[in-house]
């Protein structure tokens, strides 16, 4: 049997063409399985990093369990806006493309097909063909996976419609879906049209004016998010990762595919999937610290890099492969580069502060501004040549120990110098040392980065505490006596201290390895070692002993708070060294009051709780209880 057919394409029947290709690729058993599949993966992964991480089975099996049933809503928001998206990027290639809109005969046998236009000339038999579909708008024929030719219903007889359907099902081309009536289609086409006319159709926010106000809901939740949970120093930051990065990955994405009519297409669904995520937190947020588990936000951002990928490749790696693979290195290139940005705020405040003097603008704080500028003119040579003297003399200024009884000496250093916090800290700890321990106190040595200390007091650096340590332990009794030490900077999971000048300058760090071998070759056995920084639960391993008390701020994978300058001391700071130690409490009362003050202030910011820590060695039992 044959027949002819003449026709004209229209964008309706590209548009619907196309979205046909999108349901049959993401519904279709292989892809099905496929989303199950990665999903499988995504929980293995997620579950093992846990296991490894915090050794809980049931944690880790709910937090996978968790993230995958957060990836699965914005999934399924992803794939409708893929199927929204097609109709705009089939107008534009419909406007580009003078050869769709050639009038096209198409001549059929029980052979193969003819297709001849102005500017195309083809005969392929049906063996060459991957399929067909007869559809509400006409003969889907497809060439492979990803293209077909259109053949409307509108160019078709009755019987041409029905020979071209017997042709087909001779040929034995595999067929796929089955036809709809006459009514159906009419009445789907009419939806359709009517979906398109409205505001909110997903083709519709593909505009530069619909991303724009995407880009605008997704900054403002942000600013929400970051005034309402008092994370209002991280604002420029977060909206730069949040808001920025997602806009500039659609951007170099659709560079590397060539992709002029796309390019805002990316941008809309890198934006949409940011905003989900961006509402769960805030929800998460909002219901308080009892619903929310460190590191959920750093899922969250990887599910939303995770979709973005997806996006790419499911819906252009057809075109080119290589230039899918290079759009997503430029999207995780882009997010990573942003997390850095969010991360090096003292080089911007270093480099804003030298431009800043170079060009004459901006008031001065007299006083902490005066000690900066000292410190920026001291020599290096000097400044460095000047601390095994200023060591001498904090050694010196401790009083020699009383026989008889036990004997208490203090070290507290202030490792972080771009930030005044923590040598008011650093000072108030050694104070209270005084107060707690009183006759028994014979000193203590202040280490401090600190800007009004930097001239008088020795640096907090790795040598300096080495050369304390051994000052301290040459005025001590080993058995007897005891050294109550305490640290105070930023911390990192790697249980180290930001250790830096107030010129922004980097120092090696000081690390829990260090100050163990510090005190182990100083001879100071019996300790109370006190590290209020973020991440601080992971100096327990490398300090815990049986002569030893260590108490942190946080756990090893939680972040402490309260590190601002506009503040007088940390959260844990204010609640531990204002609490009942200095009044005289034991150490443990000190603690689980402080543990409760925390625990309330952050429950009230609605913050991840820190959990400060503690270790209490068996030969340090009684000390731990005894009061003054």
């Amino acid at each position: 049997m044959a027949g002819t057919i003449t026709f004209t394409l229209t964008e309706q029947d590209l548009i619907a063409a196309r979205r046909a290709q999108f349901r049959r690729r993401t519904r279709s058993r292989w892809a099905l399985a496929y989303y199950a599949i990665l999903l499988v993966v995504i929980w293995v992964a997620i579950f093992g990093i846990n296991v490894v991480t915090d050794g809980g089975w049931g944690d880790a099996a709910r937090t996978a369990s968790l993230f995958c049933a957060m990836i699965l809503g914005p999934i399924t928001l992803l794939m409708l806006l893929g199927y929204g998206l097609t109709g705009y990027q089939v107008r534009r290639l419909f406007r580009q493309q003078r050869s769709l809109r050639e009038e096209m005969q198409a001549s059929w046998t029980d052979v193969g097909l003819d297709l001849r236009s102005v500017v195309v000339t083809a005969s392929m038999p049906w063996s060459d063909f991957h399929g067909w579909k007869q559809a509400e708008m006409g003969f889907l024929i497809y060439i492979n996976d990803y293209s077909c030719h259109i053949f409307p219903r509108r160019a078709f007889t009755d019987e041409q419609w029905a020979d071209l359907e017997g042709t087909l099902v001779r040929s034995g081309l595999p067929r796929q879906g089955a036809s709809a009536s006459k009514d159906q289609a009419a009445a789907k086409q009419v939806s359709v049209e009517k979906a398109q006319r409205k505001w909110w159709s997903m083709a519709a926010w593909s505009s530069p004016g619909r991303v724009a106000l995407l880009w605008i809901v997704l900054a403002f939740l942000t600013i929400v998010d970051t005034v309402v949970f008092a994370d209002v120093g991280e604002m420029v930051s977060a909206i730069l990762f949040l808001s920025g990065a997602p806009v500039v990955a659609a951007l170099l994405a659709g560079w590397v595919l060539r992709l002029r009519a796309s390019t805002l297409g990316l941008a809309s669904i890198f934006l949409a999937i940011a905003i989900v995520f961006q509402l769960e937190w805030l929800l998460i947020r909002a219901s308080g610290p009892a619903v929310q588990s460190d590191g959920f936000f750093g899922l969250l951002g990887g599910a939303m890099v995770l979709l973005a990928i997806l996006a790419i490749w499911l819906r252009f790696s057809q075109r080119s492969t290589k230039r899918a693979w290079a759009a997503i290195g430029l999207l995780v290139g882009t997010i990573a580069v942003a997390g850095w940005f969010s991360q090096a705020d003292a080089m911007f405040y270093r480099a804003s502060a030298q431009v800043r003097d170079m060009l004459g603008i901006g008031e001065k704080d007299d006083a902490a501004d005066k000690a900066y500028d000292a410190v920026r003119d001291i020599p290096v040579d000097r400044l460095w040549g000047a601390q095994p003297g200023l060591v001498a003399k904090a050694v010196d200024r401790l009083s020699p120990r009383v026989a008889g009884r036990p004997n208490v000496y203090a070290i507290t250093v202030a490792a972080g110098g771009s930030q005044q916090l923590f040598a008011r800290e650093a000072r108030l700890a050694r104070q209270v040392a005084a107060a707690r321990f009183g006759a028994d106190y014979r000193g203590g040595i202040l280490l401090s980065n600190g800007v009004t200390d930097i001239l008088h007091e020795p640096l907090a650096t790795q040598d300096n505490m080495a050369a304390a340590a051994r000052g301290v332990g040459d005025h001590m009794d080993p058995a007897q006596d005891l050294a109550f030490v305490y640290l105070v900077s930023h911390g990192s999971r790697d249980a180290e201290l930001q250790t830096d000048l107030p010129t922004y300058d980097d120092l090696s760090p000081i690390s829990a390895a260090s100050v163990s071998d510090a005190l182990r070759q100083a001879g100071i056995r019996r300790r109370v070692i006190v590290i209020s920084a973020c991440f601080s639960g992971s100096w327990i391993p490398a300090l815990a002993n049986d002569d030893t008390i260590v108490i942190t701020a946080a756990r090893k994978d939680r972040t402490s708070f309260g590190c601002d300058d506009s503040l007088a001391l940390t959260y844990f700071g204010e609640a531990f060294l204002r609490g009942p130690l200095a009044k005289g409490a034991s150490l443990r009362d000190a603690f689980e009051a402080a543990r409760k003050a925390i625990a309330a202030r952050e429950g009230k910011d609605h913050l991840t709780p820190s959990e400060p820590q503690l270790f209490v060695g068996r030969n340090m039992q009684a000390l731990w209880t005894q009061a003054r």
